[in-house]
């Protein structure tokens, strides 16, 4: 069954990555061309211990990934005395990503509530996708269940311009709350910050947005209380000039957590065009978020 994954489209669209500079901007049109003569896809979790992958105009299934983590519990489906248990129960998220000389689609996936990974899949032709399309998968032992969603991201790093974002979800060993960012191409963990909170705590998923980073790259640092030498830190460090901002209400985590977060805070990190109807829904979902928290 499906319970907490929710599908994602993934076709011939096109992000706005033609602003980029030089040779991502200067493909990316050609790319969203090219995306049109391939079959459009939906993806969604499954707690039949799948990443399932179905052709959105027909319906029939075109491919299907068994994460590494939950390959050890497929047995439990057909004992005698199953009950029901989660797997594949995170949402994927789709985007696409330049690697240095072309053009991909990039699906990163989450367990949910089923265990504790995530992973990423070049998904750029469902026809010829197989072993070699399985790019990586992370773990942590700071993960936690209940990490939802991924954020696909364009940065300034120039050794990693396309990155992986997300929380480490709840019910973590440590108790900690933590943000990741990984490499979207390899998987490698460029960046891992503890939150600077007590008890028992997780992180959700974050939210970007756009924004002037040079002002507010000093007010990112004072929300989370950034050591500047801690590699997260570093890591922003290296984007002063992006601007792309990360919700502070999005981040719906303890209480503990939204006390040491001031009000309104934008926190420039990334690059990544947005249009109207993006912004429109984005400031939609903070007040929601705002008015949930009785601010």
């Amino acid at each position: 069954d499906i319970v907490n994954s929710d599908p994602v489209f993934a076709g011939a669209t096109d992000a706005g990555y033609g602003k980029l500079p030089g040779t991502e901007g200067s493909t990316y049109a050609a790319w969203v061309t090219a995306k049109e003569s391939r079959a459009q896809m939906v993806y969604v979790g499954g707690n039949d211990g799948l990443l399932h992958g179905f052709d959105a105009t027909t319906g029939v299934e075109r491919l299907a990934y068994v994460p590494n983590a939950v390959y050890a519990n497929l047995a439990t489906l057909t004992a005698r005395s199953y009950s029901h248990r989660y797997y594949v129960d995170g949402a994927p998220s789709v985007g696409d990503i330049h690697d240095g000389s072309r053009w991909r689609t990039l699906l990163v996936g989450t367990l949910g509530a089923g265990g504790r990974s995530v992973f990423g899949l070049d998904v750029s032709d469902p026809a010829s996708f197989g072993a070699g399309q399985v790019l990586w998968e992370y773990t942590d032992a700071d993960l936690g269940e209940g990490v939802r969603q991924a954020l696909i991201v364009r940065t300034h790093d120039s050794a990693h311009p396309w990155v992986v974002l997300f929380g480490n979800g709840y019910n973590g060993t440590s108790g900690n709350a933590v943000l990741y960012a990984l490499d979207a191409i390899s998987g490698t963990q460029l960046a891992k910050i503890v939150l600077p909170v007590t008890g028992s705590n997780g992180l959700a998923t974050p939210v970007d947005w756009d924004a002037d980073g040079v002002e507010k790259l000093a007010a990112l640092q004072d929300a989370l209380k950034l050591d500047p030498k801690q590699p997260l830190a570093q890591y922003v460090m290296l984007s002063r000039r992006a601007d792309k901002a990360l919700d502070t209400a999005a981040l719906r985590q303890p209480t503990a957590l939204e006390e040491k977060t001031p009000r309104n805070v934008e926190r420039a990190l990334f690059d990544q065009p947005l249009g109207e109807e993006e912004r429109l829904a984005f400031e939609k979902k903070q007040d929601a978020l705002r008015h949930e928290a009785g601010q």
